[in-house]
């Protein structure tokens, strides 16, 4: 009489698939983290590069000096909507002190909106310590100080953008 012998069982044991399940487990985790850095970065730098632009074009409207202001006076700003968060270029109204005020409709004395940037969530600009809130160009496209409006008029110090732990650091010249 022969005996049999059971066949051999094929597969996985138990074991083996929570070995299997943990690595993968684990491995997705930090592709996660490594993924959120590189798009937190992406972000930075696109918002790096849409804060140059919009400060060149500023400049180069306020040379253009379409609303004739005097050289004391700010001919066009960039400013940060924080609600929005967009970088808006707006030419500044004939001797306007309220540099980023763009009322809802327009007038012949009010500011006008030439363009807007949007940045990406949570984006921040910063100055030293201070968020970044505006900056104005005379007719000649130099940085001026408006009194009371709270831009910047001090481009030694390194403009900082960023988002979570990616940040960027900017010299405006």
């Amino acid at each position: 009489m022969k005996i049999q012998h059971p066949t051999a069982q094929t597969g996985f044991t138990l074991i083996e698939l929570m070995i299997t399940i943990g690595l993968f487990s684990i491995l997705l985790m930090l592709g996660s983290s490594l993924t959120r850095t590189w798009v937190d970065r992406s972000q930075v730098n696109s918002a790096l590069t849409t804060f140059k632009t919009a400060v060149t074009q500023a400049k180069a409207s306020a040379l253009r000096n379409s609303n004739n202001q005097l050289m004391s006076n700010s001919s066009v700003s960039v400013c940060l909507d924080s609600t929005t968060n967009t970088l808006n270029i707006i030419r500044t109204a004939f001797n306007s002190t309220d540099v980023c005020d763009v009322p809802s409709s327009p007038s012949a004395s009010s500011n006008t909106l030439l363009r807007t940037f949007p940045l990406s969530k949570d984006i921040f600009i910063k100055q030293g310590t201070y968020n970044f809130q505006c900056m104005s160009f005379n007719s000649a496209g130099v940085l001026i100080l408006v009194s009371g409006s709270g831009c910047s008029s001090d481009l030694a110090t390194a403009f900082k953008v960023g988002k979570n732990d990616e940040t960027a650091d900017i010299y405006i010249l």
